[in-house]
């Protein structure tokens, strides 16, 4: 908790750089959606992903590091 608050003063102070990549959203959601896949079949829930056309579909977002 602590290192996040640090890194939100950092972008606060404009010392921390962002390096943003264009991100398709439909990736984003597939990926979620993988990773709770057996959870949701467990819980007997059926999960459809449907993206509203308003939508961008394209995000611009910092690429995840490893912990």
């Amino acid at each position: 908790m602590v290192e996040q608050i640090l890194s939100f003063a950092g972008i606060q102070s404009g010392r921390k750089q962002y390096e943003l990549q264009p991100t398709h959203i439909s990736e984003i959601i597939d990926a979620a959606l993988a990773e709770y896949a057996s959870a949701f079949h467990e819980a007997g829930w059926q999960v459809e992903k449907e993206i509203e056309p308003d939508l961008p579909l394209v995000l611009m977002l910092q690429p995840l590091r490893a912990p």
